[in-house]
């Protein structure tokens, strides 16, 4: 790319053609700079690239179009101009019979200078940025004009104005993007960011539109971004257009985003809006982010201007979220604004929506909540300039902070405050609330200059928290708000106080003392002891606070309390099973292998690799779990006399358990086991005797907040097979039945991370169980060594059957509660095919187990390898 010096009088360098008619035309800028003064009958492209930088401070223009009836326009190249008043590429006085797009950079650095230039020009397509623009001026200001990306002046578009990449502009007085004009541009389309315009410095403008009649609108579905002193992201003035459709960001931020007046989002002077082609009052549609540290959206008040916030629609300011220079009417169906909202001839909550509003003063004419509608308030000691309106069936929340004094109004309205039939005032909570008081606290809800009321109802927005009495006058609102007692809250599972569920979590006492079952006891206990603890931007507390049903309350609550769903209890017990397998493998190996003569071996090493997966439904109430196991096991075993082998084995196992609720615990497992098999004729008996330690690691999911906790837990396990083998030829059939015992002990731990994290006292759970069953294997030769089959399937029973139970407090305080899992399935049934092949001294081989009982299924695959020396 060629980099140019030039003097002003250098600028005789560029190409000026003759007054004749040209073809289709590519032209590589490498040449250096062109001015085309004739037509172009087909389509114009610029290619290559070139820097040009005046040392003398003297205008340059590298890409400059004077002439008529050319096609279309494109840039590919790369365009740099380096000078005061520099334009990388020019129409002036032009005539484009089609669209002008840049598909390549385009950079400027000097006061004054422009990007690209539309200058008394007429384009029947559009204009598009499909590349990047980046101009820089002046940091300070010297009275030099604006420094553009894009300007549109005293120009005809007749399609859309489309940026559908970057724009980037830094110094003082800089554009990214201006339609400016001392009459009005013409743009017979739309105006369009869906990417990026940002621009950086003192009165920064991100998109202006200043003397512009744009038939199609302006719409933002990118980021509009503005950042200095007087900075301002979109700037409509003396301007006509379709309504401002912002479904992306538009955000101003003043000089290190100290809060500013001058600084903002969207700033209305003068205008007037189209409807279905004809001529009326300006809209803004916001269905997405428009924010400011100064006025999110200021109408000087010149004009009559209408705001419709939507959806998750969002405009938020530091001075104020909206300043309507008392010509503004602003509907709300959805989102919030954040902000002190001023100079509004209406505020109007459309029917059957329901917005937020945290604004310390409120001024509009009235202020109308429509029909089934809800407005939130969120800022105590508010005020109203003006009437306000409930609809029949509508409702206005207050939220109660920890700076609401009861005593002083927490909304106060100068004017009327109107309530019909059917109308409510809702109440949401404050900790203090939930501090235990015999006699509740009296809150001022609203004052007004007159009330007129036909039957307004108060009542509370938390199921937690009731509102005991309240009265109307003639003036006020008051009411007297209380915690509910727990016999009024009763057992959140089982209202109806019928029988426990399944899982035991009732809210019925457990036993004969004042602890209380799961979900019921967690309540109580975080409505006693904790919610008055916390801060009102607590997770824990503003999901508890908020929450209108017992429905609702009840979900809270079983995340409150610990997983009894058995995972990692399962996760020790599995890990047990797979090295019980693999250990029975091992043994029953021993008698495999009679009719092909071979010798057993005296002694012997080994190794297995094992993986499960298991998937527990939900029971009785109680989420279920989905576990992964991967781990090793190695052994070495030899014969004491003709008929015992005993030998060990080491296992490590790592398992992770998925909870339904999210909920997920990591169990590391690591165990001994001492083994042995005798055999007397064809009667045998195996054993094993397992010692085992595992790390667990567990994470719980709390609205938005996370409580960890680290414990161990100890195995103790010990198994008994016996049965009798019988010999067909290659085949050895082996009905057998067994007796199996293992205890978990897991230890208490306390969590931590969450406001409602828990101290988890000790577990102990137990299984006992029996079981009978049939192994088949075969020997037959292969190759240079032999395979060896086999199928077991086995039936057990619990005799114990230990339902999982643990007792928990909340580390903040509280009364303990007790968690109990389902009851537990006590007949269970395995099946497993493998086989071996042995070569010589070594064997290997691979196995897969299915278990299943109800609501649970357990897959577990084992490969492995042996030497016997």
């Amino acid at each position: 790319m060629n980099r140019i010096s030039l003097p002003l009088s250098m600028l005789a360098i560029a190409v000026a053609t003759s007054a004749s008619f040209a073809n289709a035309e590519s032209y590589e800028v490498n040449a250096g700079p062109k001015v085309w003064n004739t037509s172009v009958a087909e389509d114009l492209t610029i290619t290559g690239g070139l820097t040009l930088v005046d040392i003398n401070g003297d205008p340059v223009t590298l890409i400059e179009v004077n002439g008529t009836d050319t096609k279309s326009i494109t840039n590919q190249g790369i365009l740099r101009a380096f000078a005061d008043g520099g334009v990388s590429f020019a129409l002036n006085h032009a005539l484009v019979d089609g669209d002008v797009l840049n598909a390549g950079q385009i950079q400027t650095n000097g006061p004054n200078s422009i990007g690209m230039l539309i200058d008394s020009s007429t384009v029947s397509g559009s204009l598009s940025n499909a590349g990047t623009i980046t101009v820089t001026g002046r940091v300070f200001p010297v009275g030099t004009p604006a420094t553009y990306g894009i300007l549109v002046k005293n120009s005809d578009i007749d399609g859309n104005i489309a940026n559908t990449n970057e724009i980037y502009g830094s110094g003082h007085t800089v554009v990214g993007l201006g339609i400016v004009n001392d009459g009005q541009n013409q743009i017979g389309g739309s105006v369009t960011n869906s990417r990026v315009i940002s621009v950086s410095g003192e009165q920064s403008i991100a998109l202006q539109l200043a003397g512009a009649d744009v038939k199609g609108g302006v719409s933002n579905s990118g980021l509009l971004y503005a950042s200095g002193a007087g900075a301002r992201s979109a700037v409509l003035e003396n301007t006509t257009f379709g309504p401002l459709v912002n479904t992306g960001v538009i955000n101003a931020v003043g000089a290190q985003g100290v809060p500013d007046r001058s600084v903002t989002a969207i700033y209305v002077d003068n205008v007037q809006g189209y409807t279905d082609g004809n001529l009326g009052t300006a809209v803004i549609q916001n269905t997405s982010t428009i924010s400011s540290s100064g006025v999110g959206i200021l109408n000087t008040g010149a004009s009559d201007l209408v705001i419709n916030n939507t959806g998750r629609g969002t405009i938020m300011g530091s001075i104020a979220a909206i300043d309507g220079g008392d010509h503004t009417t602003l509907n709300l169906g959805g989102g919030s604004v954040t902000g002190d909202i001023l100079g509004l001839s209406q505020l109007n909550v459309l029917e059957d929506t329901s917005s937020i509003v945290t604004a310390k003063s409120i001024e509009a004419g009235s202020l109308n909540v429509g029909s089934n509608a809800r407005l939130y308030l969120r800022t105590s000691q508010s005020s109203l300039k003006g009437d306000l309106h409930l609809a029949s069936g509508s409702a206005m929340d207050l939220m109660l902070a920890t700076d609401t004094d009861p005593n002083t109004a927490y909304l106060d309205v100068s004017g009327t405050a109107t309530f019909d039939a059917g109308s409510a005032v809702k109440v949401s909570a404050k900790p203090f609330d939930f501090t235990p008081t015999k006699e509740g606290v009296e809150y001022v809800l609203v004052k007004a200059g007159s009330i007129a009321d036909s039957g307004v109802s108060v009542s509370s927005s938390s199921y937690l928290l009731n509102v005991k009495q309240f009265a109307v006058d003639g003036t006020t609102v008051k009411a007297v708000v209380q915690a509910k007692t727990d016999d009024e809250i009763g057992d959140i599972e089982d209202p109806d106080g019928g029988t426990d569920n399944g899982g035991g979590n009732g809210g019925f006492p457990h036993g004969n003392d004042s602890v209380f079952n799961g979900t019921t006891g967690a309540i109580l206990a975080m409505k006693n002891s904790i919610l008055s603890q916390l801060q009102p931007t607590d997770p824990v507390f503003q999901a508890l606070s908020n929450a209108q049903t017992r429905e609702e309350v009840l979900k809270i609550a079983k995340q409150l309390t610990p997983e009894v769903n058995g995972g990692s209890t399962v996760a020790a017990l599995s890990g047990q099973t797979i090295v019980g397998g693999a250990v029975s493998n091992r043994v029953s190996s021993l008698r495999t292998g009679l009719s092909s003569g071979d010798v057993l071996k005296e002694t012997g090493v080994w190794a297995q690799a094992l993986s499960n997966n298991s998937d527990q439904n939900s029971r009785g109430g109680v989420d279920g779990f989905q576990s992964n196991s991967a781990g090793i096991a190695i052994g070495a075993d030899g014969k004491i006399n003709d008929q015992t082998t005993i030998g060990a084995a080491f296992s490590y196992l790592n398992t992770n358990v998925t909870s339904d609720s999210g909920d997920k615990t990591e169990v590391q497992g690591s165990a001994f086991t001492l083994y042995g098999s005798y055999q007397l004729g064809n009667w045998f008996v195996d054993g094993s005797m397992t010692a085992g330690k595992n790390d667990n690691d567990s994470k719980r999911f709390i609205v938005g907040t996370q409580a960890k906790g680290s414990y161990d837990s100890d195995l103790l396990g010990a198994s008994v097979l016996g049965g009798y083998d019988f010999h067909f030829d290659n085949l050895v059939v082996e009905p057998r039945a067994g007796a199996r015992y293992t205890n978990v002990k897991i230890d208490g731990f306390t969590e931590h991370g969450s406001s409602a994290a828990l101290q988890v006292g000790g577990q102990r759970f137990e299984v006992g169980e029996a079981g009978a069953g049939v192994r088949v294997a075969g020997n037959f030769p292969l190759g240079m060594g032999s395979i060896e089959p086999e199928a077991t399937v086995m039936a057990w029973h619990d005799f114990i059957g230990d339902k999982v139970s643990s007792t928990s407090a909340f580390v903040l305080g509280g009364s303990p509660f007790v968690t109990t899992g389902a009851s537990p399935v006590r007949d269970s049934y395995e099946a497993t095919l493998g086989a071996n092949y042995r070569i010589g001294a070594v064997t290997v081989g691979a196995s897969y187990t299915y278990q299943t009982k109800t609501d649970f299924d357990g897959q577990t695959v084992l490969g492995r390898v042996r030497y016997d020396f």
